[in-house]
């Protein structure tokens, strides 16, 4: 299995290049230029290294085609910092490779309200690097419960807010907004621990009943 690495030679990649190397994968590492990993390790004779200039070949919309031209398995992205960086390269690997791996952050989260802090902990991210990461990121899991409800594999296409809201009436955009908005996370611990409140529904079991009510009343048609 062939392997592109982007931005291999940084705190990640130091570790995770040597790993898969003498774990048997062929692997490729895209950086942007020749400098030296943090750690020295044998595997690193087996790397091919490609120096690239991320930000000059997506402004020419050459980074995309140049990463697929490799003809990888799979693609692990250690630096993408934008969503349109993460738009470019997405749009242009989907169905070329058999897994797309984006690096988040825990800087998105920002300030921890809770410790320790879990992945679905509200998220306040500050600073331009929380924040732009924090936009980059797709809520993948809830997408692929929904589709396996109808036998079908995910599909995800990431837009942007202004481009969405395009696709929809402005009522359904308007009420969608005020949702994410608010965003709300909320504990309910204590009612948990005042009143011995057990909820009935995890999240997706709510969903999973209102949308098939809704299909059973012929809302929605599938």
């Amino acid at each position: 299995m062939r392997v592109v690495v982007i931005g291999g030679t940084g705190h990640i990649g130091t570790y995770l290049i040597p790993r898969l190397a003498a774990s048997g994968y062929e692997v490729i590492n895209i950086s942007r230029s020749q400098r030296a990993p943090y750690r020295n390790h044998g595997a690193w004779q087996w790397v091919k290294n490609i120096e690239r200039e991320r930000s000059a070949e997506e402004r020419s919309a050459n980074f995309g085609k140049q990463i697929r031209d490799l003809r990888p398995d799979a693609v692990i992205d250690l630096i993408c910092f934008t969503v349109e960086s993460a738009r470019h390269l997405v749009q242009t690997l989907r169905g070329e490779v058999q897994h797309f791996l984006h690096c988040g952050t825990i800087w998105v989260h920002g300030p921890s309200v809770q410790v320790p802090t879990t992945e679905e902990a509200p998220r306040t991210p500050f600073g331009d690097y929380g924040i732009r990461k924090a936009a980059a990121l797709t809520l993948r899991g809830y997408a692929q419960a929904v589709s396996a409800w109808f036998g079908k594999k995910v599909s995800l296409r990431f837009l942007s807010w202004d481009e969405w809201k395009d696709t929809v009436s402005m009522e359904e955009a308007a009420a969608t907004w005020d949702h994410i908005a608010h965003s709300p996370n909320c504990s309910i611990e204590k009612a948990r621990r005042l009143l011995d409140y057990q909820p009935r529904y995890s999240s997706l079991e709510a969903v999973y009943e209102s949308l098939h009510w809704l299909i059973e009343h012929q809302v929605i048609k599938v």
